[in-house]
């Protein structure tokens, strides 16, 4: 367990370090060396832990990821969670527009997919619990998958490709949507029994 702690710290320092540099360095300008010596650890630290610098950049997304995913409790709507995520964005803008560089914008709406499926899946949840519908896992995962596209896309672009955020606007779209669209959907389904 201690091993598990240390490790999970060491990787924690990388990332932090990681971010750190993304703030004013293109991400391909960024060397293992520059990261090991901003941790004060040789190059075999870095290399048990990470295959490359790449591998570090996709595990501190996922930590970030994770962090995001386990505020979804606090949160009781799909506004909530849709404001919770663009105040992230907001939050670490140099840092992912330094990935977005690199990295392109698929990738980046991989990153918030799954955030955002998890958000759409609850929501699709409660609807159904609500309404006491019973459709098939296939076609709600069919369904989230989409919605989480769509919301993932829609607040790449508005943050990184259109300029400054209009984040209560961006919500009132994407809420508008889904709120009209998805119980439309499941009533739907429900009735040809999928």
């Amino acid at each position: 367990m201690k091993y598990e702690v240390t490790s999970q710290n060491t990787r924690k320092m990388f990332a932090e370090a990681l971010k750190k540099r993304m703030e004013n360095q293109p991400f391909n300008k960024i060397k293992i060396s520059d990261i090991t010596s901003d941790c004060k650890v040789n190059r075999k630290t870095f290399y048990y832990h990470f295959n490359d610098i790449y591998a570090l950049l996709k595990w501190t997304f996922n930590q970030e990821a994770i962090d995001i995913v386990k505020h979804y409790d606090l949160l009781t709507n799909m506004q909530d969670a849709i404001i919770f995520v663009i105040g992230y964005i907001e939050e670490n803008k140099k840092i992912l527009k330094c990935a977005l560089d690199f990295i392109g914008p698929l990738e980046l709406k991989k990153i918030f997919y799954k955030d955002f499926f998890a958000i759409v899946h609850l929501y699709v949840g409660r609807c159904m619990e609500e309404k006491k519908y019973k459709i098939s896992a296939d076609f709600i995962s069919f369904l989230c998958n989409g919605y989480a596209e769509l919301i993932a896309g829609l607040i790449i672009d508005e943050s990184f490709y259109e300029g400054k955020i209009d984040k209560q606007k961006i919500v009132t779209y994407i809420t508008t949507i889904i709120d009209s669209s998805i119980s439309a959907v499941l009533q739907s389904a429900q009735k040809k029994e999928m």
